[in-house]
């Protein structure tokens, strides 16, 4: 439960999964300092909790005292910036937050409601359909929705990505396809580069073989589908491995779960932008 805020919180105090436990420790402290002044003194119980939120140590009975616990300390933390400071409070992916995350962001709205706050949530629209009610319905809040990039912009998106010089049926294709979404747009220039239909030329793109010749398919879905299939089952394993601890894993975990050595895979994986080092 709440890896939304756990994400939030590791980003944000520079956290590494996998390091020194004292390490991070230290980190969540000077994070803790720096929410509530230079001149404060974080408590064992406010580095508790945090490190509890991020799965530094293990939980203890009764969940719900713990959770009530975090959602203190996190209330105290962004009341205490914003006694020095306004803030832009970011969060991404918020379809895919759990209900305790939610819960405490309903929560938090509430009680920084006096001060000078900005909340950006970026989500698909279903979000609304998993919010609590309290949260979907607050009066206080703008929903922009994002409509498809126009074909001038497809363009330019595919001219940014593979250079200006892009044959004009490259161009029309791969744009004529997305339909105006750019992670579509990106998903398929990973397909024709995967494929072999694209080559890299110094800094540059070049096309090695016709894009007609190339099968591009007519979802994200099938399109990130393809580019797993096209995965040596070494790296799928790892990738599957992976989703099993989360969007953010350490290779300790991959070893725990029987990746053997999968230093190689990650890295393979990362040039390919299948995954992001953090």
């Amino acid at each position: 439960p709440l890896t939304l805020w756990a994400s939030a919180i590791r980003a944000k105090s520079g956290v590494l999964a996998g390091e020194d436990h004292d390490a991070s420790v230290r980190k969540l402290r000077e994070f803790t300092r720096f929410m509530l002044g230079p001149a404060s003194d974080p408590t064992a119980e406010t580095i508790d909790a945090l490190a509890l939120l991020l799965g530094l140590r293990s939980t203890e009975p009764g969940t719900d005292a713990l959770r009530g616990r975090v959602f203190a300390v996190l209330v105290d933390l962004l009341r205490g910036v914003t006694q020095r400071m306004p803030l832009l409070l970011v969060l991404e992916d918020v379809h895919w937050a759990d209900r305790p995350s939610l819960d405490l962001l309903d929560l938090l709205l509430d009680r920084l409601a006096d001060r000078a706050v900005f909340v950006l949530l970026l989500g698909r629209p279903e979000f609304l359909d998993v919010a609590p009610g309290a949260l979907a319905s607050k009066d206080f809040h703008t929903r922009l929705d994002l409509r498809p990039i126009s074909q001038r912009a497809g363009v330019a998106l595919v001219k940014h990505v593979l250079g200006s010089d892009v044959p004009e049926d490259v161009l029309a294709r791969v744009v004529a396809r997305a339909e105006g979404t750019p992670l579509f747009i990106e998903e398929i220039l990973h397909v024709l580069a995967e494929d072999g239909a694209l080559a890299r030329d110094g800094k540059t793109w070049r096309v090695a073989r016709a894009i007609n010749t190339v099968d591009i398919p007519l979802t994200v879905e099938a399109v990130l589908q393809a580019r797993l299939d096209l995965l040596p089952p070494t790296e799928r394993d790892v990738l599957q491995k992976a989703s099993v601890v989360g969007e953010t894993f350490w290779d300790g975990a991959l070893r725990t779960l029987g990746a053997g050595a999968p230093e190689a895979s990650l890295v393979h994986l990362c040039s390919r932008e299948f995954l992001r080092l953090q």
